[in-house]
């Protein structure tokens, strides 16, 4: 890559100037600093941050400025009440259209000066991720012509402090283009795919995602993201008693993964990401899930987690009661020809409260209902790259058309 000189950026969050900043830690500190606009510029406080690797805050926030220019709203409302191929968008509570991002949801940065190489833009990054992250949940990363592929796009994550994670066990299909990154999804692109936490059907899930945009849609392809704060006020709102029985019960999840021999979508092969049968036991031995192989080596693993998760002290709901559940598939091309005839357990994946008992057709509608209402629209240009703290934001994707290529990261 080519370019010279210190680099520094315009970070674009459109929030009331605020006293406070939390670190990593959740520990609320005094700063000082001065009002330009509506940004708050945290310069004692940014000294006192963690040190990320090489991170040098001044530095990298040496010039800040504000933008009047929000994040652009899709060019024309996206509708998703009643869209094909969206499960349970015929409910009358479900929102007509996708609502618009938010001022400060994504915070946008943008760089403004160049820069010597990935590297030094992956310590910026970096920088950005640990002092605004747990602030804002969602950045949206503005790089121009920066980043052109998923190998300069794992090049950046390599530079990041966070661990990348593998997919292992993971439940939509994807395709690995490079040593930390995968297709984000590999669904027939008129499908749209229900917001929720990456892999918080396991155990321990990622604490963040990254994804960078190689090229955008034609029609289509917003990537909605939503609080789950925001989708938890709402199911208190509408539907308490719901909350309480997933408080309570917690989610079973049930998967029924053929062998590749079978021809279809998802086999235990494509998402385990072996040949290895030991190697699939030796996993869900570790994950304390309950497995077995029938006679024609097609798999079945169900396991209960709670439905809340702790995230720094904080009671969140995280989990994939709705996104996995066998209605997903019901609707999906690959499987829709059988939905009639086949058992809800017979899907790549599906959900149950904690106790085994169904969740019905009503309170999955609900669930979803308050999901979309608290989602916002993030339209893609050609070289972001976003990142969310996966435990308290939920991503997803709008159904597109066009040649759409995003890729993902998965990070500890």
């Amino acid at each position: 890559m080519t370019g010279s000189g210190r680099l520094t950026y315009t970070v674009v969050v459109y929030t009331r100037p605020s006293h406070w900043v939390e670190n990593r830690n959740s520990t609320a500190r005094k700063s000082s600093g001065r009002t330009l606009g509506n940004l708050f510029v945290m310069a004692s406080a940014l000294q006192r941050l963690p040190r990320v690797a090489s991170c040098h805050p001044l530095r990298v926030f040496s010039t800040l400025q504000t933008s009047s220019t929000p994040l652009a709203p899709p060019p024309i409302p996206v509708p998703i009440h009643n869209r094909p191929l969206l499960v349970s968008s015929s409910s009358p509570s479900f929102p007509k259209y996708l609502a618009p991002a938010e001022p400060s949801f994504p915070a946008l940065v943008t760089p403004s000066a160049p820069f010597s190489s990935i590297a030094e833009l992956g310590e910026a990054v970096d920088c950005h991720i640990s002092s605004q992250l747990e602030t804002h949940g969602a950045l949206l990363f503005r790089l121009g012509s920066a980043i052109n592929s998923p190998i300069e796009f794992n090049t950046l994550i390599e530079s990041l402090s966070s661990s990348p994670m593998h997919y292992t066990g993971g439940s939509t299909v994807r395709t690995s283009v490079a040593t930390n990154v995968l297709t984000a999804s590999d669904d027939p692109p008129l499908v749209t795919i229900e917001p929720h936490n990456e892999m918080s059907y396991t155990a321990d899930p990622p604490t963040r995602i990254a994804f960078y945009c190689m090229s955008t849609a034609s029609h289509d392809g917003q990537t909605p993201i939503a609080k789950n704060e925001e989708i938890l006020k709402n199911l208190i709102t509408e539907s308490p008693a719901l909350v309480a029985k997933f408080r309570t019960k917690g989610v079973q999840y049930t998967r029924y993964l053929p062998d590749k021999s079978s021809g279809e979508f998802a086999s235990w092969q494509t998402q385990f990401f072996t040949e290895d049968k030991a190697t699939v036991e030796s996993y869900a031995a570790a994950q304390n899930h309950a497995i077995s192989f029938d006679s024609a080596d097609n798999l079945t693993v169900t396991y209960t987690l709670p439905a809340f998760v702790n995230v720094n002290g904080s009671e969140v709901f995280c989990n994939q009661a709705h996104c996995v559940h066998s209605s997903y598939w019901q609707e999906h091309p690959a499987y829709e020809a059988a939905a009639a005839t086949r058992p809800e357990h017979m899907y790549p994946t599906h959900t149950a409260f904690g106790d085994g008992e169904r969740i019905s057709g009503e309170e999955m509608a609900a669930l979803r209902a308050a999901t979309w209402r608290a989602c916002r629209a993030v339209t893609w240009e050609a070289g972001d790259v976003l990142v969310l703290d996966n435990l308290r934001v939920q991503h997803g994707r709008i159904g597109f058309e066009g040649d759409r290529k995003v890729f993902a990261s998965i990070l500890k």
